[in-house]
């Protein structure tokens, strides 16, 4: 595996930049309680 601290990612996507707000996304984080909720469930069952 190579680290890419260069800026550029997959897509053109900087994700260094992207880190800090990231979580913010509906299904990117845990933040939101349904999806917390939905995770919890699925982990659950497997």
């Amino acid at each position: 595996m190579t680290q890419n601290s260069g800026g550029g990612g997959v897509g053109g996507v900087d994700w260094d930049a992207e880190a800090a707000s990231f979580d913010e996304e509906p299904d990117h984080g845990l933040r939101d309680p349904a999806v917390r909720a939905a995770w919890a469930e699925r982990l659950r069952a497997w």
